[in-house]
């Protein structure tokens, strides 16, 4: 029998893991922590970081979107254009 990994041990406790198994506390510090991220990613947008980093990937086509912008790019690209957004550099 093979050991679990952590990252196979995190990503099955995420899994077997609802809503209704979180304290009303944990949900709404989440909502606010998203609303936070997403506003920032907004706030960020035409700053140097995000907008280099979207020139680098803009001419990719994929299946994820880069926050506040619709464009639709490969899952990696998304992210680390994301990244810089949500990090608001």
């Amino acid at each position: 029998m093979q050991t679990l990994t952590v990252s196979r041990r995190l990503a099955e406790f995420i899994h077997a893991t609802s809503f209704s198994d979180l304290p009303p506390e944990v949900l709404e510090q989440t909502k606010s922590r998203v609303l936070d991220a997403l506003s920032t990613a907004i706030a960020a947008r035409s700053l140097p970081i995000p907008t280099l980093a979207l020139k680098f990937v803009k001419a990719n086509r994929g299946e994820a979107t880069i926050f506040a912008n619709g464009l639709r790019v490969p899952a990696i690209d998304a992210a680390l254009v994301n990244a810089t957004l949500v990090n608001g550099y």
